[in-house]
């Protein structure tokens, strides 16, 4: 198959089997957290990562590839709202659940927008070496009523969606 960025911190894999079973599905999902799981170094530092995987079947769970898509993403909400760095495979009652965390959230980050509620942060990008920044990095985070600071990646594949990239971009 085939692995592609989709957004912010979400990627696609597509398995082209013609009979992908449940089994099957499982042990790949479980493969793909072993391989993200493990440390990588940069910098001379250990980096630790983790993955929710959404799960759906083709022409189970739909045979266009926005619905699967859909129902991949709400199947990996689940998965990351249940902890994460697992794997979850859609059902229907999800896409109810998701569908409702997605109408409630794009009303928060409206609001947001409208209150000014997302700040941005500026961070140095530095040259260890010669101990001097070699420029300045803005951040934008969102001070969430419940949720606390949110990273961009967060909110921002999502403000792109529902079409108010611009208007973050002008906060």
């Amino acid at each position: 198959d085939c692995v592609a960025r989709w957004s912010g911190d979400e990627f696609v894999v597509l398995v082209s089997c013609q009979q992908v079973s449940t089994d099957t599905a499982v042990q790949l999902a479980q493969r793909l957290l072993e391989v993200i799981r493990r440390p990588f170094v940069v910098d001379d530092q250990d980096v630790f990562m983790t993955a929710s995987i959404g799960i759906s079947f083709c022409p189970r769970n739909g045979d266009e590839g926005e619905t699967l898509l859909e129902h991949a993403a709400a199947a990996m909400y689940h998965s990351k709202h249940s902890g994460g760095d697992n794997f979850s495979f859609y059902s229907p009652e999800l896409s109810v659940v998701w569908t409702r965390d997605r109408l409630v959230f794009e009303k928060e980050l409206r609001i947001a927008l409208a209150d000014d509620q997302l700040q941005v942060f500026y961070q140095p990008i530095m040259n260890a070496r010669q101990q001097c920044v070699l420029h300045i990095e803005a951040l934008v985070r969102w001070l969430h009523p419940v949720r606390g600071f949110l990273t961009p990646g967060d909110f921002v594949p999502f403000a792109e969606q529902i079409g108010v990239i611009e208007q973050l971009g002008k906060q």
